[in-house]
């Protein structure tokens, strides 16, 4: 497989060709898929990128297959028939013992040679059982070993032997882990990420590439580097290294390598559905967009089509397979969504990766070494108190969106990408989306460095910026200064407060009980206060200004809109309303049933809407699309200024 540039004086290009691989075309039979034949296709897509000339392809460092008639005699190929066929002979009559000691003598030729066999360089064996139900025989072919070799590896961990990041951070996946502790320890100090330190762990990266390529990225190695890398900040890393000749993206290498490694292992019987999905979701989540990817896709969906009817029934169900050929899986494709999802709302298993992560770069470098260099505003991790309108935005007269308390960032994503062509499927609100500037605000440093790397990658940086900041200082601000029309303000799925006590002891009743790291209540801690809700009331438009609330903790919903309804607000009535809260999956939470158990309002009637009231299929944040997947209720209200 190859990916060469070409260049011109103002634009580049490079070619993108495959190897041939072996794809079956399907048919669908009564819902099942059936293979119908085997074809070898190739293809060539154009893709763009920077300045300078690198071959992506340079970075593979395995040979590549070749049929055996090329490396062999042919009376080598006979001696090795003879023994495969002994091997299949035996497990056919049940005589496994013999059948070992072919296969040991098989792996002793494969790895030493003899017997009047010199298997080339840098080759082995490898044989492959077919089941008994399907023949029962034994085929073999010759394969390029896939093993980093001793040179490359001592040459890696000689250069890093004065860094930092030492020892067992040498790899790639390694340097994508320390990557994300300094994000997570620096967002868990309240600290903007130093960036030079975070281009110093990707300089190393694409020095490491370069002399080991895919052979320490094997499976889906390269997809969680990738996924680590863009949670960790990591920007326009095309220029990093470009004086020592490394002027390539990390992250379409790692996506180049996805892709080799889905060709190389993808229709094997021992790669899973579940392994070829895990690599598309997290490079999707990773906001690629290039046509790299998009190949990758669609050679992902022919090497699912080969697994069991059972393995990939739910794919093609709910159209991922049809996706993926399509070429159209993406950030916000609900399978990727979860990803992030996991990682946002810090479930157990993330939390502690997370935290496993930070310590292990906090045990490497000192305190002053986090806090120090250079902290990048064009990315967005800047103090809100310096919120420059003419040089955030490129037209500040534009109409604002804004997301407070925006997470990962996700909806502002998604909407800021839409198109006059795309399809919104809603017209709740007046909106010419692409016409609009947005602002997406959260105290998670951790959340903006991965929203705003995104942004910066994909061009966006004229319309859409991210800043950390508490929720107040920033409506205050918007309020005060934004010279445009605000038009949209998004509080979206807020940490929610402890459980408090009856409702008709007031909404600072309290009982300590619940998650004792939420905010204590309504009133202490919780975002969504009476001085967010005035200054958002003063800062959108008096005839046309909304404010959407979403939760999908029901008292949480019912705060949220009382404490508006009070502030100057008035809900709309919803285009389909709720007439009755349907149970989730996994029927009613505890707390919901001690909402309602005390007598506390239902998010019911027709304010509360019973559907998405964003473009569904960009709009939705992460936690929605979870909640939907999960059949966990969501409560949405969308209200105007009096």
């Amino acid at each position: 497989m190859g990916l060469a540039f070409l260049r011109s004086s103002k634009h580049t290009a490079f070619a993108f060709s495959t190897p041939n691989y072996r794809c079956a075309q399907l048919n669908r039979v009564g819902g099942s898929i059936v293979p119908k034949r085997f074809y070898r296709p190739s293809t060539t897509v154009a893709l763009s990128t920077s300045n300078e000339n690198f071959d992506l392809s340079s970075l593979l460092k395995d040979k590549r297959s070749k049929p055996k008639e090329e490396l062999l005699t042919q009376g080598e190929i006979q001696f090795i028939d003879t023994l495969v066929k002994r091997r299949s002979d035996a497990r056919a009559k049940g005589d496994y013992g013999l059948a070992d000691i072919m296969r040991d003598t098989i792996d002793a030729i494969s790895e030493k040679g003899g017997c009047a066999v010199t298997i080339p360089e840098g080759y082995k064996i490898e044989v492959k059982d077919v089941p008994r139900n399907e023949g029962g025989e034994s085929v073999w072919s010759l394969q390029p070993k896939a093993r980093v070799q001793s040179d490359l590896v001592d040459a890696a961990n000689r250069e890093d032997e004065n860094s930092n990041i030492k020892g067992k951070d040498v790899s790639v996946l390694g340097l994508a882990h320390s990557a994300l502790g300094l994000a997570s320890s620096s967002s868990d100090r309240g600290i903007p990420i130093d960036h030079d330190k975070l281009n110093e762990i990707v300089l190393k990266a694409k020095r490491r590439l370069k002399q080991t390529g895919e052979q320490e990225l094997r499976g889906r190695k390269a997809a969680d580097a990738a996924f680590w890398f863009a949670l960790s900040g990591v920007s326009d890393d095309s220029k990093v290294g470009i004086e020592e000749g490394l002027d390539f993206s990390l992250f379409e290498a790692l996506t180049f390598i996805c892709l080799e490694e889905i060709t190389r292992f993808g229709e094997r019987s021992s790669c899973r559905a579940m392994d070829i999905m895990h690599m598309v979701e997290r490079i999707a989540a990773s906001g690629v967009s290039s046509d790299t990817f998009r190949n990758l896709q669609k050679t992902a969906a022919k090497c699912l089509e080969t697994k069991e009817v059972k393995d990939i029934e739910d794919l093609v169900r709910r159209g991922v397979v049809e996706t993926l050929h399509q070429g159209k899986f993406e950030l916000h494709s609900e399978r990727s969504l979860l990803w992030i999802w996991r990682f946002s709302t810090r479930q157990r298993k993330q939390r502690a990766f997370l935290k496993s992560a930070a310590m292990h770069w906090d045990s490497q470098t000192s305190d002053s070494t986090i806090a120090s260099g250079h902290n990048d505003p064009a990315i967005g991790t800047v103090d809100s108190s310096s919120l420059d309108w003419t040089r955030i935005f490129k037209d500040p007269t534009l109409p604002l969106v804004v997301d407070i308390g925006c997470g990962m960032g996700v909806s502002i994503l998604g909407l800021s990408s839409l198109t006059e062509t795309d399809e919104t499927d809603d017209s709740t609100f007046n909106l010419d989306w692409a016409k609009c500037n947005f602002l997406g605000a959260d105290l998670s440093n951790l959340g903006i460095n991965f929203a705003s790397s995104i942004i910066a990658r994909r061009n966006l940086c004229s319309n859409v910026h991210f800043t950390v900041g508490a929720a107040e200082e920033i409506m205050d601000q918007i309020a005060n200064t934004y010279p445009g029309s605000v038009e949209l303000c998004m509080i979206q799925f807020p940490t929610p407060f402890r459980f408090k006590g009856k409702p008709d002891e007031g909404l600072s009743s309290v009982v300590n009980q619940g998650n004792q790291q939420l905010p204590t209540d309504a009133f202490s801690g919780f975002m969504v206060t009476q001085r967010l809700l005035e200054s958002a009331r003063d800062a959108l438009n008096d005839e046309s200004g909304q404010l959407l609330l979403q939760s999908n903790v029901e008292d949480v919903a019912v705060f949220m809109n009382k404490l508006a309804s009070d502030n100057s607000f008035e809900p709309l009535p919803a285009k389909k309303s709720v007439e009755k809260i349907e149970e989730g999956k996994d029927g009613i939470s505890q707390r919901t049933q001690k909402w309602i158990s005390l007598g506390g309002e239902r998010a019911e009637g027709l304010m509360w809407s019973a559907e998405t009231l964003l473009p569904s299929k960009k709009g939705a944040t992460e936690t929605e699309v979870a909640c939907l997947l999960n059949g966990t209720p969501v409560h949405r209200v969308l209200l105007k200024t009096k």
